[in-house]
């Protein structure tokens, strides 16, 4: 359905509000001027589902992406729907408040917000119903939802809705296929869209809560000029004050009490039974006035535009007039409002409309219209005027309903719009006025409290010491028409409509507002937007007084569109010319006509307004040439929007194919790069994976051939170790049995010895007889060599059985190597003699190798430290062992080299705090460190620097790092 008037004019598709709403939102893009929709009609005609209908059709056709502040905005309406409409007699919804919403749009056509401006909450519903009607319908909501959840009902203390005297006088509990608990489920979700935190939300619920449990309070007589809290309905005070969050005893006090101020004292009167009752409702107003107004400050807060807030689109849905059995300060509030709105419709489409004719020369039939003027002086303009009596009457401390109706009856008995009352019973209870709609009698009961709006001071420094956040917080709007006032303030253009000598500029006392004032100046202010901006009209009709569906009273109908101007509306449209345009703007918007036309325009603007309007054929009767403007009738200025359209339309789609192939061909050309910079880059890559590939197998095969070579000479290897571990074999065989040899001629030399020792024993015996005794002896402590000899032989005779087989074995493995060493010879090939060729020369490296290392190995036993320091020590000028700086051997020039500290000069002892980390050839700067250290300690320990129980410990350490590290040791 959005789609099918999306874009489109409203003479193209059939009547719809969507065609009314698109109209608004194509001039609020295509000029410098804000936009309104003004949503008119009596009670239960649909302002409400038509205001809903505009606001879903802005965030729909807006909605590009998905946007959080347009489902605020569409949420806000569940949250003021259920805080501010009731059922009536004669709608199930009405809206019980009015409201103007300001939808505003950034530069790209977007909606950046909204902000609303409420008026006037009737606040004699929240202690009062007629039969067949409800509170709001919050109250019905939260018993229904919170009875089935046993947590909310005892969060909340409710209870059905039938225990409450504030929702149960009228008997209607229920609305017709609506369920309020998925209504109640609707609203926590809404207030979670706009950021209601879960503290805030109950607080407002318990607030709500409070005001049914205040209804139920009731009072009893004391002595005929006190009164108490009845007994029974104590429990109802406590729960009110327990939700509240303050003390109970403190909340009675103030229900049955009131406080004056006089001359700076406060002075304490209790109130009788029925002003405990007035005081108790005023109490319950004052609360749900303010919450209500925390939830509209707080929706503004949410969905504040910001700087984006000068390009709106208004919607109004305001209260439609109202004549009920019994009509009272309120009704005649709506019914005042609706008379403003009346008197601007007339002013916008009849008389000024005529009066811009008649100033521009234009042929018409004036018309004629119902003009309100006189009733609207009866009810605003001062000095003697209805608001204006009824202030005076507040600030009066006797003033009373009785004497305001015998001052209105007296100032403006002769006013043809003022109807006194025609029963003398009832001359001093009511009063009527003849309004655009139809007369409306009006009961004065209570008029001046309701102006009044009691403040209920106490009751809010009570509440601003309360456990309650919300309740704590909502006491900032306990000036709540001061409040209004601001906002009104902030929304007007004409800031000179609030200065202190316009409209009544009555206060009830203190400097403190009155309902009617407030209410007034709010009307002034949204009467000077509206007329800031570009109106469009929205007329709702009732067609029946029974709320049946397809059912039509023509009657009804027919009075309600000559009540509302419809019937004056379509003749204007017809004998009229409703578009005007300034002959300046004429020729510069349809100045491209001419191109197609093939004329030739003339300098003045009307004249080549003309020549183009007679060149299309049009209508002279649909058109005419006023002095500064041109007048204009549908029939003519669709065609020319149409021809118009066509040709920026040609041109739109010329420069859209320049443009479309310029930046087809920048897409190409970036096209293009990319996709040769992913060649290179893949080309490349390609490439290196081949070349990895081939250097990955070339590696595979020069591993395989160096295992293969390293193998070969590991054999050859084998095989000379083989060897020399036979040689050295041969050579230990040899050198045993050279030993063996030895030992045998050590033998034959001692036996030769012994046998010359014993001959020149028995020499001696012959040559001394008489020593034989003597030498007897000596020969037994020697032994017997003869013995000794026998012995020896007796056991070479024997022989070893373990040498012998040692022998025969080491005679055996002689046989096999001489054998192996001596195999049958082949002739060899090609492969082989490149492969012996190769083990050769790899044989002659390692033995080169060998002997290079045998030649540096270190001989502890004559290699000095002075040598090694020669040998392993870098160079160092003169004076380095005295500073912290060391210099390499590359740096040293050539003047430097010439004076080199002697390597013996190194040797010595220092006792600078740094010593140079390059003394000596090491890799590891961890070992260059340590090195440092163990030379320091080694110093220290010398010079006997350390304590006894440190040179364990220096030693151990010293040890340690020598064990660890191979190349510290060396």
């Amino acid at each position: 359905m959005i789609r099918r008037y999306s874009n489109r004019k409203m003479t193209e598709v059939p009547p719809h509000i969507f065609a009314t709403a698109e109209s608004a939102y194509y001039y609020l893009e295509h000029s410098d001027r804000n936009q309104s929709c003004i949503i008119s009609g009596e009670s239960g005609a649909g302002k409400t589902e038509s205001t809903k209908f505009i606001l879903q059709y802005l965030c729909a056709v807006t909605q590009s992406v998905a946007r959080w502040v347009e489902q605020q905005i569409l949420e806000a309406n569940t949250i003021l729907e259920a805080f501010g409409n009731a059922k009536t007699l004669r709608n199930d919804n009405s809206s019980r408040f009015g409201k103007f919403i300001q939808v505003c749009f950034d530069t790209r056509g977007q909606i950046s917000g909204s902000v609303i401006q409420d008026y006037l909450l009737e606040q004699s519903r929240i202690t009062f119903q007629a039969p067949e009607e409800r509170n709001y319908h919050v109250f019905y909501q939260l018993c229904v939802g919170a009875n089935s959840s046993p947590e909310l009902k005892k969060k909340f203390l409710m209870d059905k809705p039938q225990s409450f005297n504030f929702i149960n006088q009228s008997g209607c509990y229920k609305l017709e296929d609506v369920d309020d608990r998925k209504s109640f489920e609707d609203l926590c979700l809404a207030m979670n869209v706009l950021n209601v935190s879960e503290e805030m939300r109950d607080g407002l619920f318990q607030t709500v809560s409070a005001v049914l449990w205040l209804g139920n309070v009731s009072f009893e007589d004391l002595d005929g000029e006190s009164c108490s809290v009845k007994k029974g309905t104590i429990q109802a005070l406590n729960n009110a004050a327990a939700l509240l969050g303050i003390p109970s005893h403190q909340l009675g006090y103030l229900a049955v009490n009131r406080e004056i101020t006089v001359r700076g004292h406060v002075t304490e009167i209790p109130l009788k039974v029925h002003e405990a009752f007035e005081n108790r409702n005023a109490m319950a107003k004052a609360l749900y006035t303010r919450t209500f107004t925390w939830l509209v400050r707080h929706i503004n807060s949410c969905t504040n535009p910001g700087v984006a807030n000068s390009k709106f689109i208004g919607v109004l849905d305001i209260f439609g007039f109202e004549n009920f059995a019994v009509n009272s300060f309120e009704q005649m509030c709506i019914n005042y409002t609706n008379e403003k709105l009346h008197k601007f419709f007339n002013h916008y489409v009849f008389k000024l409309e005529q009066e811009i004719y008649e100033a521009e020369g234009i042929n018409f039939s004036h018309i004629r219209f119902t003009d309100n003027t006189l009733c609207l002086e009866l009810i605003e303009k001062p000095p003697k005027c209805l608001l204006k009596l009824l202030d005076e009457e507040c600030r009066f401390p006797k003033g009373t309903d009785q004497s305001f109706i015998e001052k209105i009856s007296h100032e403006m008995g002769e006013h043809e719009h003022f109807i006194p009352a025609t029963d003398n019973r009832r001359l001093l209870l009511e009063f009527g006025i003849v309004h655009y709609a139809g007369d409306v009698v009006y009961q004065v009961e209570s008029f001046l409290d309701k102006n009044k709006d009691v403040q209920q001071a106490p009751l809010f420094d009570l509440m601003n010491s309360s456990t309650n956040p919300f309740v704590r917080d909502v006491t900032k709007y306990q000036n709540m028409l001061e409040s209004s006032l601001e906002l009104a303030r902030n929304q007007a253009v004409n800031k000179q409509i609030f200065s202190s000598g316009t409209g009544t500029g009555t206060k009830s006392g203190k400097g403190k507002p009155t309902v009617g004032d407030t209410f007034r100046q709010q009307l002034a202010s949204l009467n000077d937007v509206l007329d800031s901006t570009n109106p469009w009209y929205v007329r709702c009709l009732k067609p029946n007084h029974h709320k049946s569906g397809r059912s039509y009273d023509d009657e009804l109908i027919i009075t309600q569109l000559r009540y509302s101007g419809m019937l004056d509306i379509v003749r204007i449209r017809k004998q009229g010319f409703p578009i005007h345009v300034p002959a300046s703007n004429f020729m510069e918007k349809y100045r491209c006509l001419a191109s197609i036309l093939d004329i030739r325009l003339p300098s003045d603007p009307k004249e080549g307004t003309r020549l183009i309007l007679k060149t299309l054929k049009l209508p002279e009767t649909e058109w005419q040439i006023g002095r500064t403007k041109i007048f204009l009738r549908n029939t003519v200025f669709d065609p020319l929007e149409k021809k118009r359209k066509e040709i920026l339309s040609y041109q739109i789609l010329i420069i859209q194919r320049y443009w479309k192939g310029f930046a087809a061909r920048q897409k190409y050309l970036r096209t293009r790069r990319s996709v040769i910079t992913l060649q290179r880059a893949w080309r490349a890559r390609k490439l290196r994976i081949l070349f990895l590939r081939k250097r990955w197998a070339a590696v595979i095969i020069q591993s395989c051939v160096r295992g293969m070579f390293a193998r070969e000479l590991a054999g050859e290897l084998r095989k000379r170790r083989k060897k020399e571990a036979a040689e050295a074999k041969k050579k230990k065989k040899r050198q045993k049995e050279k030993i063996q040899q030895e030992e045998i001629a050590a033998k034959e030399r001692a036996d030769l010895e012994l046998q010359q020792a014993s001959e020149t024993e028995r020499q001696k015996q012959l040559y001394s007889m008489a020593r034989l005794a003597e030498l007897k002896a000596e020969r037994l402590k020697r032994g017997q060599p003869a013995d000794y000899l026998d012995q020896m032989f007796e056991n070479l005779e024997k022989g070893d059985p373990q040498e012998y087989l040692i022998q025969i074995n080491e005679e055996l493995e002689q046989l096999f190597m001489e054998t192996q060493q001596s195999p049958v010879e082949r002739p060899e090939g090609g492969r082989t003699v490149r492969r012996k060729r190769r083990v050769q020369k790899k044989m002659l490296g390692i033995a080169e190798d060998e002997e290079q290392r045998r030649g540096e190995e270190i001989d502890p036993s004559h290699y000095t430290m002075l040598e090694f320091a020669e040998k392993f020590f870098n160079d160092h000028p003169k004076g380095s062992l005295s500073g912290s700086i060391s210099i390499r051997k590359s740096s040293i020039t050539k003047r430097a080299l010439e004076d080199i500290l002697p390597k013996q000069e190194m040797l010595r002892f220092t006792k600078s705090l740094t010593i140079p980390t390059s003394l000596i050839h090491m890799h590891d700067p961890e070992n260059v460190h340590l090195a440092c250290n163990i030379f320091r300690d080694l110093n220290k320990f010398m010079r006997g620097e350390l304590r006894p129980e440190q040179i364990n410990l220096t030693i151990q350490s010293i040890i340690a790092y020598g064990i660890e590290r191979p190349e510290l040791r060396d």
